[in-house]
């Protein structure tokens, strides 16, 4: 699983514990196209806003390609492929930024 620095979090991603697959704080962004990321401003996992997000193969701001859509039917798929794991930077503690 990736990884993301506390400097790196911006506001408008949601942070969020997920202890079903491992410890610490989590953001799931979708980044495929590093020119429309599409972050989630509210919990990702909560009402299947992830999941129905990338079940779309074409979705308005051109996030993901069309293939990663196939494979993201599950909450734990879709954070292992596009979640990041806070990371404390400088000493800091894990990521707490309001959303």
């Amino acid at each position: 699983m990736r990884t993301i620095l506390a400097e790196d979090v911006e506001k408008k991603d949601f942070i969020f514990p997920y202890p079903e697959v491992e410890p610490g704080y989590f953001v799931i962004r979708c980044d495929s196209n590093a020119e429309a990321v599409h972050h989630f401003e509210a919990h990702p996992l909560v009402l299947n806003r992830a999941t129905r997000h990338f079940v779309q193969p074409t979705p308005k701001r051109k996030c993901h390609r069309s293939g990663d859509a196939v494979l993201c039917r599950e909450k734990e798929t879709v954070l292992r492929r596009f979640g990041y794991r806070g990371k404390p930077a400088f000493g800091l503690s894990p990521i707490f930024i309001e959303a």
